[in-house]
């Protein structure tokens, strides 16, 4: 089905999802409607009139993949052979190849949509992926699927994704939970992963609730596989979010007007990091004709 310049809308009841397959496959807008509350908007840029060929900075949720996150100097190492990717921000090849590209629509009912999109030149390795997203009464459910094609050997993927919510939905700037908090992957002075890792302390330990600081945030932490992690606008909503095991890693970055918290399945440049043999990065290695599927579940209280 043809996806040019048009919109999904997933609706059930008074929760309404709004998705452009034609960009990326972005989530554009997502407007929770509670018992006894007006709807509320949580995601940045999803009020008023949006534009079906026009995806802002810092606005919706956008997927990554191959790769979330960012890959030094486009470098893509498999096999010992040497593949370079499109730098995009400084130093680095940036959150994947798809969120520019127009998806296929494969199913669509009243809530639901099921996508798909084949990747292509400059990633260097066949494969399929599929993007599913289906509304509930309290909640929003997203999958990824990659399967590999007839490649001749096993190759690296990771994905991803980017949501920019709202810091504020009228009572005042939101906070953050992570109670599964494991540990903060250190990155040096130019944000490139060293592949150590240390125990999340003060303004990063979010096993306890606090205010993710603006201008300081723009780490990955690793987490206990499946556990919750909540967004808490006070006295307005919670928004709980919980990711299948392969998806046990989360980005935050904490924006004057947005917090991204960010579900993906690997650590910053893991690619690499595998290389050099740095354990428990996250990468996953597709064999030819392997399939890799991940969910991540939004629940509002």
């Amino acid at each position: 089905m043809d996806s040019t310049n048009q919109f999904v809308e997933l609706i059930l009841e008074n929760n309404k999802a709004i998705i452009s397959p034609s960009l990326g496959c972005a989530l554009r807008s997502l407007t929770i409607g509670q018992k006894r509350q007006s709807p509320k908007q949580i995601i940045v840029g999803g009020d008023g009139n949006i534009s079906p060929n026009k995806l802002p900075e810092k606005t919706g949720s956008f997927l990554m993949i191959p790769w979330p996150n960012r890959i030094l100097n486009g470098n893509l190492i498999v096999d010992n052979q040497k593949f370079e990717l499109p730098i995009n921000s400084d130093l680095f090849a940036i959150h994947g190849l798809l969120r520019e590209r127009s998806w296929n629509i494969c199913q669509q009912t009243a809530n639901s949509v099921k996508c798909s999109i084949d990747l292509q030149s400059p990633w260097p390795f066949k494969g399929e992926v599929f993007y599913g997203a289906k509304i509930y009464e309290d909640r929003f459910v997203q999958s990824i699927s990659i399967k590999a094609g007839e490649n001749k050997h096993p190759f690296p993927v990771g994905f991803g994704l980017h949501p920019w919510f709202k810091r504020d939905l009228g009572s005042g700037n939101s906070y953050l939970h992570i109670p599964g908090q494991k540990s903060v992957w250190v990155l040096d002075e130019n944000m490139v992963a060293t592949g150590e890792r240390k125990k999340p302390e003060g303004a990063l330990n979010f096993k306890k609730v606090q205010f993710p600081k603006t201008g300081l945030l723009d780490h990955c932490f690793e987490i206990i596989p499946e556990t919750i992690s909540e967004i808490i606008w006070p006295d307005i909503l919670t928004l709980k979010i919980q990711s299948s095991s392969n998806m046990s890693f989360l980005q935050v970055y904490a924006s004057e007007g947005s917090l991204c918290v960010e579900p993906q399945s690997c650590a910053v440049d893991s690619f690499r990091l595998t290389q050099e043999r740095k354990l428990n990065s996250g990468t996953i290695m597709l064999d030819p004709e392997q399939v890799v599927t991940a969910t991540t579940i939004w629940q509002w209280e």
